[in-house]
């Protein structure tokens, strides 16, 4: 607390010499920041103005990116330690050079370990087309990483970091910021700058935006009571450079068991013991829809195991029959329909096709929660017994099908 005392003294102390001088400082405070940098390569240098009688910071700055392994944008900086929490509103004024803005110039709420271009750092960052984006670099050096929101351009953003954790929480109608899924853990250590940035996403370009209603400030203490469990399904680049996160939704509850659609139309998930379909890629909701119910038939109860064959013609599942608590296997079409039943075990689990989508593999669990490994034809008959005794479980089959790798005791 100490910090945050100092810190609104300081801020005190500058606000009237601002008055007077309002052009920017190169090097100097800016508001309650102790100071501003270009980092990276910006050309012509990057400014910021405060105006005490509306509490607007003003950035104008140029810069080819923030993204890959070097960052180009204009930063007003303040250093902190410990948990601290970074709010503002997002303003875009309009563009006054003689063409379109780039879709993904990009506003910062930072905390930054260094002032180096390749430095560890975390962000909320409003794009000029709404995207709103939690960015992060993990090791100086690396390629940075995000997860991105689609759900329009958020009226208030806010950074928390607690201990390791850094959340983005958002407000698009004045309400309350509040979460939507995106937490990473991140360690910044001992020192650290908590700043606005900007970059233009365009070298030759300086780009305008501003921030209103600034709060740096403690985070509020999180309440003693157990919070509410929520989910967040999201769609995650593995391949270099484009290590992105596109968040398809976050709700109440417990999401279980993604898939992937063979068509890339839908997202499976199970929760609270059914099957939903999430949209994907619907031009009205090009990153998730509204949940509708997968259609099992008469399975119901059905647990997390569930996956669809290489061919994309069915669906396994693990449901319990009719007068029933525990899980068999069935088989439904890819669209969902009338199931059947393939195994008749006192319980058994799902866990993999073979690549000729001719065979499933599956889990059959003991009363003593021991489990073992069984091989059905997708016609159904005799299933065939793969190992015996022990905790045998997670089997996927090996690409060329000769092979079955799971886990055991």
């Amino acid at each position: 607390m100490a910090a945050y005392r100092a810190l609104r003294a300081a801020a005190m102390l500058v606000l009237p010499a601002l008055v007077a001088a309002a052009a920017p400082s190169p090097n100097g405070p800016v508001g309650i920041f102790t100071g501003q940098t270009d980092i990276g390569s910006v050309t012509p240098p990057g400014t910021a103005i405060f105006d005490p009688a509306t509490g607007v910071y003003t950035l104008t700055s140029a810069g080819a990116n923030l993204w890959y392994r070097e960052d180009d944008f204009h930063f007003v900086w303040t250093k902190m330690s410990g948990d601290v929490a970074l709010q503002a509103d997002v303003t875009w004024p309009p563009a006054t050079y003689g063409h379109d803005p780039v879709a993904h110039r990009k506003a910062l709420l930072m905390f930054r370990q260094t002032l180096d271009p390749d430095g560890v750092y975390v962000d909320v960052a409003p794009h000029g087309d709404g995207t709103t984006a939690l960015q992060y670099r993990r090791e100086r050096g690396a390629n940075a990483q995000d997860i991105e929101l689609n759900l329009g351009a958020a009226k208030t953003v806010r950074l928390e970091k607690r201990g390791d954790r850094v959340t983005m929480l958002v407000s698009f109608h004045g309400e309350a910021p509040h979460r939507v899924g995106a937490t990473i853990k991140l360690d910044l250590a001992g020192a650290f700058y908590a700043g606005l940035g900007l970059t233009s996403h365009d070298a030759a370009t300086s780009d305008v935006v501003q921030f209103a209603d600034l709060k740096l400030e403690p985070p509020a203490p999180l309440p003693v009571a157990r919070p509410t469990t929520w989910s967040t399904l999201q769609v995650i680049q593995t391949e270099d450079p484009y290590r992105r996160a596109m968040m398809i939704r976050t709700d109440r509850g417990i999401f279980e068991g993604p898939n992937m659609a063979p068509d890339g139309t839908f997202l499976l998930i199970n929760r609270e013991g059914r099957l939903w379909k999430i949209p994907y890629l619907d031009p009205k909701a090009p990153h998730g829809g509204d949940p509708v119910p997968f259609d099992t038939g008469e399975a119901k109860g059905c647990w997390g195991e569930h996956g669809f064959s290489p061919d994309g013609k069915w669906l396994a599942i693990s449901c319990a029959p009719p007068g029933s608590s525990w899980p068999d296997v069935f088989i439904v079409p890819a669209a969902g329909g009338a199931p059947r039943q393939l195994t008749h075990r006192p319980i058994a689990y799902f866990r993999g096709w073979s690549p000729d989508s001719r065979t499933v593999v599956f889990a059959s669990k003991a009363p003593d929660g021991d489990a073992d490994l069984f091989t059905i034809p997708l016609g159904g008959g005799a299933p065939t017994r793969l190992t015996r005794g022990g905790n045998n479980d997670g089997a996927e089959y090996t690409p060329d099908g000769q092979w079955l790798y799971f886990n055991s005791a």
